[in-house]
């Protein structure tokens, strides 16, 4: 998928075959700063999940921040 960031690794699976992104891989992917990213998790712009002590954003969020332009 041309989508997914060419580091795949960063990205976990949720167990429902979605991926989760890392706050760094999303900012990256977006071209926008990490803490961009973390102000729209503080805002609850985006949701996420926690995994352990992960702040993971998952990919539907992803896809939507992309294709709304909102970053």
């Amino acid at each position: 998928d041309d989508a997914m960031p060419r580091n795949a690794s960063a990205a976990s699976s949720d167990g429902d075959g979605g991926r989760l992104w890392s706050v760094q891989t999303v900012a990256e992917f977006l071209s926008v700063s990490p803490r961009y990213v973390w102000r729209l998790i503080a805002s609850r712009s985006i949701k996420t999940v926690l995994l352990g002590r992960r702040r993971l954003i998952p990919d539907t969020e992803v896809r939507r921040l992309a294709s709304d332009g909102t970053a």
